[in-house]
């Protein structure tokens, strides 16, 4: 494969690729994104440490001009995710006694089951219902972009967790199949798709932030407002970011910025 990619360090990571092309020019896009917890401050030159990871992310899927390719939309993955566990939900409700539950509750003398006996005398039977909710870990639900992009937003089904992890096997489960016009693209390479992966800032979540030295972390801790010290995590946030290669990073002292935080470029498995 002949993959570019770019990512914000440690905190996920994409790759992926387009599967061989059937003989109708149809093949299958697979997207692999593993999300992590990224770790700041090793370097020395660093003044402060802190960790980051996501709580709600977007995958996005882009053709660019000039690239022989179609999404076939039937295709494309609107299902929920893999289950990941099980919960026991019970019910319990009420309703009349058969006449036959009425004689039966009239001829019974144990104590054990009194109670139960007065129910069904009484015209009333409660039941109890249990059943299994299958439950996944993640949550994937696909939507458009404004500019026409297949897309998927990837939330934790528990509230307040972070994305740690792969939200779907991409060796078994194709985000989509594409159809080509041609085998080469204008510039004669074989066609690619860009797939993306951003967030807002206010899913970036930063923990266990502290200064490195010791004076250092005692003026913050003295401090009334943290917004000083978050605001130089953000800043070493949108430096990595650029290392990385975004050019463009937004104002991350903005809650509902966007920020591209990982993206590759996914060619034929060839």
């Amino acid at each position: 494969m002949n993959n570019t990619q770019r990512s914000l360090k440690g905190v996920v990571s994409v790759d992926g690729w387009i599967a061989k092309f059937d003989k109708n020019n149809s093949a299958t896009v697979h997207v692999d994104i593993v999300f992590r917890q990224g770790h700041f401050g090793a370097d020395d030159k660093e003044k402060i440490r802190f960790r980051v990871c996501l709580s709600r992310a977007e995958v996005i899927l882009r053709i660019a001009d000039g690239e022989p390719l179609h999404v076939v939309k039937q295709s494309i993955a609107r299902t929920p995710l893999p289950d990941a566990g099980t919960r026991e939900t019970v019910r319990k409700t009420s309703r009349k006694a058969s006449a036959s539950a009425k004689a039966s509750a009239s001829l019974v003398k144990v104590p054990a089951v009194s109670v139960a006996a007065d129910l069904a005398a009484s015209g009333q039977v409660d039941i109890t219902d249990k059943a299994k909710q299958k439950l996944s870990r993640y949550l994937s639900q696909h939507f458009q972009t404004t500019e026409g992009h297949p897309a998927w937003e990837i939330t934790h089904s528990d509230e307040g967790s972070h994305l740690d992890g792969a939200p779907w096997d991409a060796s078994t489960e194709h985000r989509l199949k594409v159809r080509r016009d041609t085998e080469r693209n204008a510039d004669g390479d074989k066609p690619s798709i860009m797939v993306e992966v951003r967030c807002l800032r206010e899913d970036i979540v930063i923990e266990d932030l502290s200064a490195k030295d010791d004076g250092t972390q005692r003026g913050w801790l003295s401090r009334p407002n943290s917004d000083v010290n978050l605001a130089a995590a953000e800043q070493v946030i949108k430096d990595e970011l650029f290392k990385a290669g975004f050019m463009r990073v937004g104002n991350l002292h903005e809650k509902y910025t966007v920020v591209l935080v990982a993206d590759a470029i996914l060619t034929e498995d060839w």
